[in-house]
């Protein structure tokens, strides 16, 4: 009932994320402007939000473009679904993120990202409720994209070049194995 009536309210409370991020609506003279083409591409973007498991938070990514791809940047923010506070920003890279997805437990988020010293995308895991920087999970040769938590939220299952990975994370582990490794592993019905 709880996340039913967040849900109800997360309309309002992602509209006003969209307003305040995108302060680039507002014109500061009184005159009339016509809105340009070039008005229309340099305006910041919202990206479809990833809902936390209890339907409190919402993390969303705002791209701001540029004619020079280079200087495009796209970021992370975070917002109550029942609009209490303002979005934060939760990364400031050069690089954009995708693929968000929340944690079981609702404490942290995993996304892909390519930060400034990596030659492809990578999956990054970073804590919300501690703050700071994201730790890099992978750091695979041909990239890496959409994670998921597994249940438990031991472990992050990803893609690499149409290849599947499941990279485990534990005090006595750390291994990883394809799809088609674990596919032969399973047992034949």
């Amino acid at each position: 009932m709880e996340i039913a009536v967040r849900l109800r309210t997360f309309p309002l409370a992602f509209g006003a994320a969209l307003l305040s991020a995108a302060p680039a609506f507002a014109q500061q003279t009184s005159a009339p402007h016509t809105i340009t083409h070039e008005d229309v591409f340099l305006m910041k973007r919202v990206g479809g939000p990833a809902l936390s498991p209890d339907g409190r938070w919402a993390v969303f990514s705002v791209t701001e473009p540029s004619y020079v791809e280079s200087n495009q940047v796209s970021d992370l923010w975070i917002v109550p679904t029942d609009g209490s506070t303002p979005p934060r920003r939760l990364t400031n890279t050069k690089g954009g993120e995708s693929g968000v997805e929340w944690s079981p437990d609702g404490r942290k988020i995993a996304f892909a990202a390519r930060r400034e010293d990596d030659s492809t995308s990578q999956i990054y895991v970073m804590g919300i409720l501690e703050g700071g920087e994201a730790t890099r999970l992978t750091n695979v040769s041909t990239g890496a994209s959409s994670p998921h938590w597994r249940p438990d939220g031991r472990a992050i299952l990803f893609s690499s070049m149409n290849r599947l990975f499941l990279k485990l994370r534990s005090s006595r582990c750390s291994a990883m194995a394809t799809a088609d490794s674990l596919q032969r592993s399973l047992p034949r019905r």
